[in-house]
């Protein structure tokens, strides 16, 4: 085999073999230096790794060491907050790293976290174990809220179908009627229109097992109630 046969042949086998990802590139912390407002010295600073400040403010200017310190900025999350009567939005569980390097608290010259747990309302000064603290009893705050959510399925269940108004189609199926912009409506599943046996015309769907309900826009129910007032009075529907 000629050299360059077994050249291609070497290559053909190298792209069969999959290849490993590369890591992705580390970014080296940054070092910057300050003039100590106190002693006029030039101190050279190395930033915490991962650190997203920029310290324009900080670089070569004259300034107190107090002053300088390292922070990740984490990605925003926020909820709808109702605080004064109508919903606005706030962060919430915001978790950044940050550290004070010349920090009056020596815990706060090694890197630490901080947790907002909505809008300037912290959780400071965590190490690893105070972090995980707060982590699991989350987790465990998490898992009363599924089991609330289950029973808040059921009891609104229950509860629709104390007094529900009901309609039927001709083969016999009923459905629990609920309002056209309610949750249910707008989470339903397997949607379709179906003509109930009074020749009505109404949007179903399901809602968990053997929950079938229905609804129409409001205008549909507004003509419905209208004609049924026609009757009452006589009047050509």
């Amino acid at each position: 085999m000629s050299h360059s046969a077994i050249s291609q042949h070497i290559a053909a086998l190298m792209g069969a073999i999959p290849q490993q990802p590369s890591a992705p590139a580390v970014e080296m912390p940054r070092t910057w230096s300050f003039i100590d407002r106190v002693t006029g010295e030039t101190v050279e600073y190395t930033c915490m790794q991962g650190c997203t400040l920029d310290h324009a403010y900080e670089i070569g200017r004259s300034i107190f060491r107090e002053d300088v310190w390292c922070w990740t900025t984490p990605e925003p999350l926020t909820l709808p907050v109702n605080e004064n009567g109508r919903p606005e939005e706030f962060r919430i569980l915001d978790t950044l790293i940050k550290v004070e390097p010349w920090s009056e608290k020596v815990a706060e010259r090694l890197p630490f976290a901080v947790i907002e747990l909505v809008d300037d309302h912290f959780i400071d000064g965590l190490d690893p174990d105070g972090l995980e603290t707060v982590i699991n009893t989350l987790a465990g705050r998490l898992d009363q809220m599924r089991a609330t959510h289950r029973r808040l399925v059921e009891v609104r269940e229950e509860y629709r179908k104390r007094g529900a108004r009901t309609v039927r189609h001709v083969s016999g199926l009923t459905f629990t009627v609920i309002p056209a912009d309610s949750y249910d409506a707008r989470m339903a599943r397997d949607v379709r229109e179906l003509t109930m046996d009074d020749g009505s015309v109404w949007t179903v769907g399901t809602r968990g097992a053997g929950s079938a309900v229905a609804w129409q826009p409001a205008r549909a129910v507004r003509s419905q109630a209208n004609k049924a007032l026609r009757r009452v009075r006589g009047e050509a529907v």
